[in-house]
């Protein structure tokens, strides 16, 4: 249900404001719920402001494969 997720940025010690309401100065390690996406606006003075939105995607490893090994697994292959 949540991700790490690492920022950095280049330069680093930017000012990093996400859409959720977490801040964090660069480079930094927040975790985050998975879903839904978010975006990050980068800001450092003297430098051009950046805003990025982060999609949450779904592995094809992660759910579907775990659900796969279920089904032809049984307790087992849960």
């Amino acid at each position: 249900t949540s991700q790490k997720y690492e920022i950095d940025s280049s330069p680093s010690q930017a000012e990093v404001t996400l859409s959720t309401g977490q801040q964090c100065v660069t480079p930094c390690k927040l975790k985050l719920k998975r879903k839904p996406g978010f975006t990050a606006t980068v800001k450092k003075d003297g430098y051009q402001t950046q805003t990025v939105t982060v999609d949450s995607k779904l592995a094809g490893g992660g759910a579907v494969a775990g659900a796969g090994n279920i089904i032809l697994g049984g307790v087992i292959g849960g």
